[in-house]
């Protein structure tokens, strides 16, 4: 151990690192559901934690009692395999936590259309991306693009539109023989 003094942690900071680091979720369980029926599921959620979680943790905890020292597995595996291989544990442990933080968000947008599923589309996609509608522009030429012309912050129709469509008081670009998709962009980054 450090000779430096030992912080302690609450209740609620253990509760909320411990709910961090291990809420991944049960991400295709309605899936599941559905395929292997309630009662299996029930079941495998029961008997999964007995068989992996369970094991895994006891043998945490024997090898934080057996060297109780910051670090925990990243300092194991230096101790049994040498300094490359504790580098190694560190380094890919640290990535995954990249690439484990950045598919919450992801997931959290699939979720959303489970609970609003009269979202669009175009709404679905700024919301994966952290897009607000007012940093969205739609280009659009008929009838079937009117949803996503609604929702976007910056609605364009094309000018071989629907006379109908012109009326509604959205920007109005050139048409698709003048290249007006390209117009569009371009005016919308012109500074």
């Amino acid at each position: 151990m450090s000779p430096r003094r030992r912080g302690r942690i609450g209740l609620l900071s253990l509760v909320a690192i411990l709910f961090f680091n291990v809420s991944g979720g049960p991400y295709g369980l309605e899936d599941a559901v559905g395929t292997l029926g309630p009662g299996l599921v029930l079941v495998l959620l029961v008997v999964t934690p007995l068989v992996w979680s369970l094991p895994v943790s006891l043998a945490m905890a024997e090898l934080a009692a057996a060297m109780p020292e910051e670090g925990g597995y990243v300092v194991w595996v230096h101790r049994a395999f040498g300094r490359f291989w504790g580098f190694q544990v560190g380094w890919w442990s640290w990535i995954n936590s990249f690439v484990d933080v950045a598919v919450y968000p992801a997931l959290f947008a699939d979720y959303v259309g489970f609970w609003r599923p009269d979202m669009s589309a175009l709404e679905r996609w700024a919301l994966h991306r952290g897009l607000t509608r007012e940093q969205v522009m739609a280009i659009g030429d008929n009838y079937n693009d009117v949803e996503m012309l609604e929702f976007a912050g910056r609605p364009v129709i094309m000018g071989n539109a629907a006379e109908e469509l012109k009326q509604n008081g959205w920007a109005v670009t050139l048409s698709n023989a003048e290249s007006g998709v390209a117009a569009a962009v371009e005016e919308a980054l012109a500074p």
